[in-house]
């Protein structure tokens, strides 16, 4: 008979901290699995990734990726933490809204702080970052709706 692991005593910030910190190394977890993967597919087209892990990274992280995985949701477990819960939807507007600050910072008004700012900058390039910063804006509105159909706005 096995005797069960002591239970640490956590106060709820505490134990906060640690659903943070184990979800943060989950996300670790997965992006390195990610970026062991040779599907190019992952990336968009303006993020390249040299080819320089050794040839055998990929089998041998795969068995160390799932014993940390092991070992985090036991930690999980011991703490009581939950699983947390995200919305997909509320993670893509999150996405979006830092996307569009990014954009508006980069209009002509955003970029005295590195210099002079031609004027063909606000005549040529902020329009262009608007039109991206509107496109952007109509992926958060995407997943905003409950149920997209015929009567859902058109996108730009």
């Amino acid at each position: 008979m096995s005797m069960p692991d002591p239970q640490p005593v956590l106060n709820e910030n505490q134990r906060r901290h640690f659903s943070v910190l184990l979800v943060s190394l989950d996300e670790a977890l997965a992006r390195i699995e990610q970026l062991s993967a040779s599907d190019r597919e992952a990336w968009g087209p303006l993020t390249r990734y040299a080819e320089d892990l050794p040839g055998r990274f990929s089998a041998e992280v795969h068995p160390l990726v799932e014993d940390l995985r092991a070992r985090i949701l036991h930690l999980s477990t011991l703490l009581g933490t939950a699983p947390r819960q995200m919305s997909r939807a509320r993670s893509i507007r999150a996405m979006v809204t830092s996307a569009t600050i990014r954009l508006e910072d980069s209009r002509a008004r955003g970029l005295r702080g590195y210099g002079t700012v031609d004027a063909s900058v606000r005549e040529q390039l902020d329009p262009v970052l608007d039109d991206l910063i509107e496109r952007f804006r109509a992926i958060s509105r995407l997943a905003t709706w409950e149920a997209a159909g015929p009567s859902a706005p058109n996108t730009p």
